[in-house]
Order: C-alpha cells, then sequence, then structure tokens
C-alpha cells in the first residue's frame, strides 16, 4: 500500500488500511440493507490480503531449472520446435563452425537448446552442452512469432557471447565487445535461418492442414511476395532460394519429440543445479503468508509508537513555548501590578517584541521594567500616549504615535515638519531614518539633507562591501578546498604502474575497476592478467 494511499486514510500502516476498508464495506452493506437500495455485486465485495514487501523480499531466490517441452500447448510447440533446430545450427556457427556442403554445419559446439523456468534470467548457458530460453519467452512465439523469434536469437547470441558458464560470470567491457563483433560478423546468417525457421514453422501447419493464416503466415507471404518483385525486375530473389541445401534439410527434418533420453538429460541437469544452489525449493505460501502477518502487524505497532513518540515530541515543544510565554506574562503582569489575564494579547505581544528578556544585569532589568511601566501608564517622555500598541496598527497611519512607538522614541520629537519628512523619505533604511532622527535633518538644508543621508547610504554600503569581501574570502577558501579535493580525485583515478602494461587505449582506472568488479575479480591485477589470457 502507498504511503499517499495511507495517508488519504488517514492511516498508519497497511493493515489499519485492510480494517478500514472491512469498516467501509459493513457500512455500505449496513446502508443497502437499511434502505432496500439494489446493489449488484454486493456480495463479492472482499477485503484484500496484503503480503509484507519485507518477508517477500527476504523469501526470494533465484530459481533456473530446465523443463520439457511437452508442458507446452500444441502450437507454442509447434513454433518452438521448429525454432530450435535452426538456434542450435546458428549457434554451431556462431562458435566457429561452418556450413558443410550447404547442407549441414560442421564444426563449433553444438549446443542443445531447452526451455526452462526462471525467475531473474531470460537465458542461461553452462557455456559447453546446452543454451536455455526461459518459459515465458518461448509462449510469445504464440502471439508474436516474428518479434519473439528475433528476441530469442539476440538471447542464443548473449550468452554464446559468454564463452563459458553465464550463471557465474557478469557482463565486463569484453563480453559487450565479444557481443558486439559476434551480432554484426552473423548478421546475414542469423536472416538466413529466421527465414528458413519461417518456412520450417509455416511448412509443419500447411501439413497438419492448418488454413493459412496468422502472423507466421503473413510474413512469409510478404517476403516471398518482395522476392517475386525482386525477380520482375530483373533482380535476384534476395531471399534464400527454394533449392538452398540447408532450407531443404530443414524442411525434410521431422519435428523431433523429446525422448526418454532427453527426460533423463533434463532430469540429471536439474539435480545438478538443486546441488549447485541454484534451484532452491520455492519458499512455503503458508508460512510466507504467516511471516507477513506477524510483520505486518509489527510494522502496524511500529508506525503508531513512532507517531506517538512524534506527537509527544510536538506536545514537548508546545508545552516549552506555552510556559515561557507564561513565565513572560507574568513577569509583566508583577510589574504592571495586575493579573495576567488582564494583559490584552496584543500588549504582551507588543512587549515581547520591543521588551528585551527578564534576565541578564539587574540594572538592565530595571531600566526594562521601566520600559513595560511607561508604556502601559504613558507617564515618561518617551511615551506621552498609553499603551502604543493601541496605536500601532498601521504605519501608513503617519502619525507622531505611531512613528513613536515605532522608532521607540518619545513623541515629543515627532512635531509636524518631522512627521512630513518621514513620510516624504519612508523609503529609506530604518538606520538612515534613525539618523535623520537624532540630528533633526528635517531643519537643516536640502543640501546638508542630502549630504547626510548619501554618507548614511554610503556607510551601509560600505558594510555590504564588507560583507561581499567575507564572502570571497570564503568563496576563495571554498575553492582552494575543491581544488584539493579534484587534486585527491586526481591521484585516485591515476593507473598504477604495475598495471599500465595491461591496460588497453581509452581505458581509465574506473572502468578497469567497473569491468574487474562485473567480471567477478576483486583483485584488478588478477582481472587484467585473466582478459590477457582470454
Amino acid at each position: 500500500v502507498h504511503p499517499i494511499t495511507l495517508s488519504r486514510f488517514g492511516l498508519y500502516s497497511a493493515l489499519d488500511f485492510v480494517e478500514a476498508i472491512g469498516r467501509i464495506q459493513d457500512s455500505l452493506r449496513e446502508h443497502v440493507a437499511a434502505n432496500a437500495i439494489q446493489y449488484w455485486g454486493l456480495n463479492r465485495l472482499s477485503v484484500p490480503s496484503l503480503l509484507s514487501f519485507d518477508v517477500l523480499k527476504k523469501a526470494f531466490k533465484s530459481r533456473i531449472a530446465l523443463a520439457p517441452d511437452n508442458t507446452l500447448d500444441k502450437e507454442t510447440r509447434r513454433a518452438w520446435t521448429a525454432l530450435k533446430w535452426c538456434l542450435e545450427q546458428y549457434a554451431a556457427i556462431c562458435t566457429g563452425g561452418e556450413f558443410w556442403y550447404g547442407r549441414r554445419t560442421q564444426g563449433g559446439i553444438r549446443f542443445r537448446l531447452f526451455m526452462g523456468d526462471s525467475n531473474t534470467a531470460e537465458a542461461w548457458t553452462d557455456g559447453a552442452s546446452y543454451i536455455a530460453i526461459d518459459r515465458k519467452q518461448v509462449l510469445s512465439l504464440k502471439t508474436k512469432p516474428m518479434e519473439t523469434a528475433m528476441k530469442i536469437f539476440s538471447l542464443v547470441e548473449h550468452e554464446i557471447s559468454h564463452q563459458g558458464d553465464s550463471l557465474s560470470c557478469g557482463h565486463d567491457e569484453v563480453f559487450y565487445q565479444r557481443f558486439h563483433d559476434l551480432v554484426l560478423e552473423h548478421a546475414a546468417v542469423r536472416q538466413k535461418f529466421l527465414y528458413i525457421w519461417l518456412k520450417k514453422y509455416t511448412s509443419s501447419m500447411e501439413n497438419a492442414g492448418k488454413k493459412p493464416s496468422g502472423v507466421a503466415w503473413r510474413e512469409r507471404l510478404l517476403q516471398e511476395r518482395m522476392g517475386n518483385g525482386r525477380v520482375k525486375n530483373g533482380l535476384g530473389k534476395g531471399l534464400v532460394s527454394s533449392e538452398d541445401a540447408m532450407l531443404r534439410l530443414a524442411l525434410e527434418v521431422s519435428m523431433p519429440v523429446e525422448s526418454d533420453t532427453d527426460m533423463q538429460w533434463i532430469n540429471a541437469e536439474n539435480l545438478r543445479l538443486i546441488n549447485a544452489g541454484l534451484c532452491p525449493p520455492p519458499p512455503a505460501w503458508e508460512i510466507l503468508v504467516r511471516d507477513s502477518e506477524k510483520q505486518l502487524a509489527e510494522d502496524r505497532n511500529g508506525a503508531r509508537a513512532k507517531d506517538l513518540e512524534g506527537r509527544l515530541e510536538g506536545d514537548s515543544w508546545a508545552e516549552m513555548i506555552a510556559q515561557d510565554d507564561a513565565r513572560d506574562r507574568q513577569w509583566y503582569a508583577d510589574v504592571l501590578g495586575i493579573q495576567p489575564e488582564e494583559l490584552p494579547d496584543a500588549a504582551f505581544n507588543w512587549y515581547q517584541i520591543v521588551v528585551e528578556p527578564h534576565y541578564g544585569d539587574p540594572e538592565l532589568i530595571a531600566k526594562r521594567e521601566d520600559l513595560i511601566r511607561s508604556a502601559w501608564y504613558g507617564d515618561s517622555d518617551r511615551f506621552k500616549i498609553p499603551k502604543p500598541w493601541e496605536h500601532t496598527t498601521k504605519k501608513s497611519e503617519n502619525s507622531a504615535a505611531c512613528y513613536a512607538a515605532w522608532f521607540a522614541l518619545p513623541e515629543a520629537l515627532f512635531d509636524a515638519p518631522a512627521v512630513e519628512w518621514l513620510d516624504q523619505h519612508s523609503e529609506f533604511p530604518n538606520d538612515c531614518l534613525k539618523m535623520a532622527i537624532d540630528q533633526k535633518l528635517w531643519e537643516k538644508p536640502v543640501a546638508e539633507q542630502n549630504l547626510i543621508i548619501d554618507q548614511c547610504m554610503q556607510g551601509i554600503m560600505a558594510k555590504m562591501d564588507a560583507d561581499v569581501r567575507h564572502d570571497e574570502e570564503w568563496d576563495e577558501w571554498v575553492r582552494e578546498q575543491e581544488a584539493a579535493a579534484i587534486e585527491k580525485t586526481e591521484r585516485a583515478e591515476r593507473i598504477p604502474e604495475d598495471l599500465i602494461p595491461y591496460v588497453q587505449d581509452g581505458e581509465t582506472r574506473w572502468t578497469i575497476e567497473h569491468n574487474a568488479s562485473a567480471a567477478g575479480f576483486l583483485d584488478i591485477l588478477d582481472y587484467l592478467q585473466w582478459r590477457e589470457n582470454q
């Protein structure tokens, strides 16, 4: 169950989701029964059974085994049997064989083609006697004969390129080079055997009295029409000639039936795979479901415990903040001689912004308490109007009281000329405005005002430049650290001298280490020496 699905239902685990689905269905049944509603499919509703992914992942084991052809349906087996003959001849050519008087292949490795079952591999080989194609690939021959046949030819080329047991080796750069060369070298032979298979397969259906129809028939007809068109234009047919010895041999050879010897060979190979640990028994479903239920219950309990812990942590922070606010509110109330609940929220918020914390030097605390009282009662030069929070809701009011509260200065400083000047220069930084108030710039000539404002702005810019220089110095240090890291990386990428005799053009240390790991070698030198011997 996806986490987003759980969040939409407000749940914590997959079991909670299953229980929620059950409750929804029960409510639906009760609603249908109580209101006599006709609801088709109500009896088919069921609660899903879930399997823990962690349990499934632990229980999953790679398995391979050979399987007899008689486990296929008739038509799939017809296509597969015809294809096996062509693949065995093609494998011999790819491994060094050659056409012998046009009718047979001579030399090369005489691989036998089998169908197999695997939950991880599309094909595999022991490198000497057989190549196995996974059942899922073979079954597609019935619905997509040409596409599947081409895929299986590629799988055979892939397995041959391993030049050995494909179950215990990886795919290094040398493998891909072999695969590349093999595909290009035998492209024409591959196309020839594809046509021979198509002819052999459709001829088998003709002999069985099948009506000419289906994808394989259309492919054969299309190729033959293309060949006839070329002949009309004075060109070669471009296809395998009907007089081709290999084609005649393919059509003459009857469809083989698996013998007892074949079954003994398959059973012997499967026993070898079991002993090698490559074909472990499948997990018991009952045990898997039981372990899954246990794991899902543990996941639910863990999710609930984690959620509870998070809530407790959040509640703890909220409680700490509430305690701090209650302590500050009590301090303001004690200074003002009132009860904490008598202090309005607006006043509390204003004090929290303007007044420094109530700890530190006793003399500073005394000054802060005077500020609290003068703001409340308005009995000082700084606050002639009590409770400035009631007059500072909007700075745009542009009143003397507003500016006095905004800058925390006595209201007497803000006469009409001061308020008018501040209104006209409100875009200046607060530092410049405070300086203007201290020096009463509105009483000075305009030229002097501009000079002082320019000096203030230059001071601010100088401070910004200093910050920029600090950032540049920091960036320089960062660049030095990056250069050192790059140098360290380059040293790590240099190829050791003892490996240089084995290195090919264009290779780097990374590619060598990657190929060595892919080929199953822990030591790079061992891999390079092995590659050199190959």
